[in-house]
């Protein structure tokens, strides 16, 4: 009985031992099995970030910042060419920079009633492109003045209207003598108004009218836009008479120019005596009349 006893004390102290040993094995150190942690540095690129870095364990995924920049849309953090929206797969410390797309707004502008949009870039100054206009009526034109609002650079959808100063149509007549002497170089007018031609001389030319192309105007003559009119001339011919031996020969001439009888006058010799031309009497000269 008692050696039955010593056996299964003997017994139970092995259990004991195994038992210790066994578990003994598998005691560690949990230090040793600690997660690697990685550095991640944020470039906001002119944005704004609330974080410069973040720390991250490996194979963990963290919510990375979203960077704010005035007129920008972030369209992510790059790191080089390559997009990072998880940071379980990273295995290194990186520096991500933040990628950005300006924004773009609708600026309007209205122009005698009428709408314009051009799409235009934030920080950049609105441009509608051309000198704004507006039709004139009967009796006023228009003169661009403003826009209102006064135009300031693009932050957002913007509307501007263009201001005109209201003024009294007129017209401009030019004359253009076509070398003759007027009174007058060019007249301003209002529309339906009578206008009086102005005087025109040329010498040596007869005055047959004012034109516009091939239509002569005339003191009742409607304005409807702004015109040249040209003087129309007709040189005045004079008639020239040439006494020869008693016989007239009329020839015409215009002004200014030489007389030209058509040949060397000559006298029918007598028995007496034979006849050579010396000379007109008067000496001729450019006709200036008859």
């Amino acid at each position: 009985m008692r050696k039955s006893q010593k056996l299964l004390k003997v017994i139970a102290v092995l259990i004991v031992a195994c038992i210790i040993g066994v578990t003994g094995f598998f005691i560690y150190d949990k230090t040793d099995f600690v997660k690697p942690s990685y550095m991640i540095a944020f470039d906001a690129n002119g944005g704004a970030c609330d974080a410069e870095e973040l720390e991250f364990k490996k194979k963990e995924s963290v919510s990375l910042p979203t960077p704010k920049k005035e007129g920008y849309e972030f369209l992510g953090w790059y790191y080089g060419e390559s997009k990072i929206t998880d940071t379980s797969k990273l295995r290194e410390d990186i520096t991500v920079k933040a990628k950005w797309r300006v924004l773009l707004y609708d600026i309007t502008f209205i122009v005698d009633g009428v709408s314009k949009v051009v799409e235009s870039e934030f920080g950049q100054f609105p441009e509608y492109g051309e000198t704004p206009t507006k039709a004139p009526t009967a009796l006023l034109e228009y003169e661009f003045v403003r826009w209102e609002p006064e135009l300031k650079i693009v932050r957002g959808d913007t509307t501007y209207t263009a201001v005109f100063e209201e003024k009294p149509l007129q017209y401009t007549i030019t004359y253009d003598a076509a070398g003759g002497d007027c009174d007058e170089e060019s007249v301003d007018v209002y529309p339906n108004e009578n206008v009086e031609l102005p005087n025109v001389t040329r010498e040596g030319y007869e005055f047959l009218g004012w034109f516009d192309g091939e239509t002569e105007w005339s003191d009742s003559s409607q304005v409807t836009g702004d015109i040249t009119l040209v003087a129309k001339w007709e040189i005045l011919k004079f008639d020239i008479t040439f006494i020869v031996n008693g016989q007239v020969k009329v020839v015409s001439c215009d002004y200014g120019s030489f007389p030209n009888y058509g040949g060397v006058p000559t006298k029918e010799s007598t028995n007496y005596a034979d006849y050579s031309f010396l000379k007109w009497e008067p000496a001729i000269t450019a006709a200036k009349s008859a």
